[in-house]
């Protein structure tokens, strides 16, 4: 998965790190690094999430607000 790309995954597969959103209750969780298999959503017991891929670059919230260019960090 290309970083800042979008992509559904399940309960039970391994985690990536990104940010997670369940896709019934919107619950949001992030890892840092890779993860054991994920679980089901602990508010809802849904199986199905949305996971946004972490960009490398941004690592500060001062990142977040002026962050580099998509050329600088797709090399």
């Amino acid at each position: 998965m290309a970083k800042g790309e979008t992509k559904a995954v399940k309960a039970g597969t391994k985690g990536e790190p990104g940010k997670y959103v369940c896709i019934d209750c919107g619950y949001e969780f992030e890892l840092k690094g890779s993860e054991k298999d994920l679980k089901k959503c602990p508010m809802c017991s849904c199986e199905e999430y949305n996971c946004f891929a972490m960009r490398p670059d941004i690592k500060t919230p001062e990142d977040v607000k002026n962050p580099p260019k998509k050329r600088d960090y797709m090399k």
